[in-house]
């Protein structure tokens, strides 16, 4: 009797085992299968909330025979995006994760791609979100729009955004970067580069390399603790501005954007400039010939310390517009007159440097 009880005791106990094992980590062939997972009319909703499974495992294969248009994920402690885990779905329109504890990314995860010129692309909204690593590849090809809004990311590596296909827009609003690599931003096309409310400790040498932005890059109220050189290279954009934003050091010729438009820096606080911080902008050739000078707007920021000729601007293709230039330094007439004769130039050549005339009249401390 007690061998038969001790028997269906251990029976239960790995049933019990089993069947948890089964809900937490699925061997499911569907992703439909899964504990949290609903699919309905080409839609899939994955709710952790709902489900004793708090964890969930996308893989290429759990999407076999099915044709999705929507996929959202939410409320999970752990999501593992695998190697070209969409890839397979053509129809696929949008891919949302919300209120991840940690969302685990391979090389790959959202590399999808499409022929048909009926499908606008494939647009990524992560949100509420916790990201450790992004790897290099994540994210590739017909990719309508990438958002992230409310994300913490721990670690980008190089390429991690690379070979977009002319996207509509990249999102960063409330982000934190912790550690940027180089060139975690490399090679492809979007009409608007938006970089909101975030912050970011620092922007090494070549972290946007070879971007093409047709329409605006935009970075407003963003908090960064260093532009290190050549940090940003970007092309073709009608509109560039930097606004409301709080940056402790920009190194000497950190941009070096081409643009098709005007570039507006105003309403911000530099804690230090090197000497061309901002020297790198320039008009792109062709749209000169065609359109003439554009305006380089520099107006409302702080500065708290700065090299000699920190603010010299490219007059090639500019027609700079200065005023209020604050300095958050003890003030006197001897210092503003240096700072009259030493702080802005404008240049058309690299070698030559024009002082301003009456620039003291736009400095203010």
């Amino acid at each position: 009797m007690v061998t038969r009880t001790l028997w269906l005791w251990l029976c239960v106990v790995w049933l019990t085992t089993w069947f948890t094992e089964a809900i937490i980590h699925p061997s499911a062939a569907s992703v439909c299968d899964l504990g949290p997972c609903r699919c309905a009319r080409g839609l899939l909703v994955c709710d952790c909330s709902i489900s004793p499974a708090k964890e969930i495992v996308l893989k290429k294969e759990m999407f076999d025979m099915y044709i999705f248009s929507s996929i959202s994920v939410v409320n999970c402690v752990h999501v593992h995006v695998t190697s070209q885990a969409l890839s397979d779905l053509p129809a696929l329109q949008q891919f949302s994760a919300t209120n991840i504890a940690k969302l685990t990314l391979e090389e790959q995860a959202f590399f999808w791609r499409t022929n048909n010129e009926k499908h606008s692309g494939l647009l990524v909204n992560i949100t509420n979100t916790v990201i450790p690593d992004i790897p290099s590849y994540s994210f590739q090809g017909s990719l309508r729009h990438v958002c992230f809004t409310s994300v913490s990311v721990s670690h980008v590596r190089p390429f991690a955004f690379s070979s977009i296909d002319h996207a509509e827009r990249i999102d960063f609003t409330r982000v934190h970067f912790a550690d940027l690599e180089p060139q975690a931003f490399k090679k492809f096309s979007v009409e608007f580069l938006v970089i909101a409310d975030t912050s970011v400790n620092l922007i090494p040498t070549r972290t946007m390399m070879d971007i093409d932005v047709h329409q605006e890059v935009l970075l407003r109220n963003v908090t960064v603790g260093e532009i290190e050189q050549s940090a940003f290279k970007i092309y073709d954009p009608r509109s560039f501005r930097i606004i409301q934003s709080n940056v402790e050091f920009v190194q000497e010729k950190a941009f070096h954007v081409h643009t098709k438009g005007d570039v507006s820096i105003h309403d911000n606080r530099f804690g230090r400039l090197e000497e061309d911080a901002f020297v790198g902008f320039t008009v792109e050739r062709k749209y000169f010939e065609e359109a003439g000078k554009q305006d380089l707007i520099f107006e409302n920021n702080t500065l708290k310390n700065f090299e000699s000729g920190s603010l010299t601007f490219n007059t090639s293709g500019f027609n700079p517009r200065l005023d209020w230039i604050m300095i958050s330094q003890q003030c006197s007439c001897p210092s503003v007159s240096t700072w009259a004769t030493d702080l802005v130039y404008f240049s058309s050549n690299p070698i030559y440097k024009t002082q301003v005339p009456q620039i003291d009249t736009v400095i203010y401390c």
